[in-house]
């Protein structure tokens, strides 16, 4: 499963749960196309989800439908930044975004709590962003290290903050580097690509220790 696809799935369950979404996409990878399709093909699934108390000892279990693709792609909302100045001013505007929806939500289902149509309004839950590496990669290269480091930390402290303060669960998507013999390549690697893998010396995510130790 491609990175995009996973985001992509996890956005429809999060609407089974009850919950919107908010899909950053900095990669213009992103199908609603694809998002529907999969919508209206899990939902005539009904999937088993057991509970658990707090010492992870099962509770009970109990089975629902995902949601129509209607509702998933009404509740979800797509920002496309073009460059790493573009995202910031995304997440400026972030938590301002997700306590509408989430006041429109409340409102909404409190004049009709049973209702499936596409105007059902869900809170939101869930922020991906896909990916972080991006437009890091595309606008600060290796000579603007100490830029970078400052952009990486800056993103970093505001998706803790803001998963923290408003409960939403964070998906940040990276990307691959792989080096080999001959040159340092940085480069978003698909699993169709990897079976030459003799070809390289190693696999790490991108953007260096600076991400990994956010």
């Amino acid at each position: 499963v491609g990175k995009t696809q996973l985001a992509i799935q996890l956005c429809v369950v999060a609407s089974r749960l009850g919950y919107g979404s908010v899909y950053i996409d900095t990669e213009k990878k992103l199908s609603l196309g694809r998002m529907e399709e999969i919508a209206k093909m899990w939902s005539e699934t009904e999937t088993s989800m057991p509970t658990f108390d707090d010492n992870r000892q099962e509770l009970h279990t109990y089975h629902s439908k995902f949601r129509d693709a209607s509702v998933v792609l009404e509740n979800v909302t797509v920002h496309s930044p073009h460059n790493t100045e573009d995202l910031m001013n995304s997440f400026s505007k972030l938590e301002e975004e997700v306590l509408l929806r989430n006041d429109e939500a409340i409102s909404n289902q409190a004049e009709s709590p049973y209702k499936n149509a596409s105007h059902l309004r869900l809170p939101v839950g869930l922020l991906i962003i896909d990916s972080i590496a991006a437009p890091v990669r595309r606008d600060l290269n290796l000579e603007n290290a100490s830029k970078r480091v400052s952009v990486i930390f800056k993103i970093s402290q505001f998706l803790k903050r803001i998963a923290n303060q408003l409960n939403l669960a964070v998906v940040v998507i990276n990307q691959v580097s792989v080096t080999n013999d001959n040159e340092y390549k940085s480069s978003d690697i698909s699993p169709s690509s990897l079976h030459n893998r003799s070809e390289y010396n190693a696999f790490s995510a991108a953007l260096g220790t600076s991400w990994h130790h956010c």
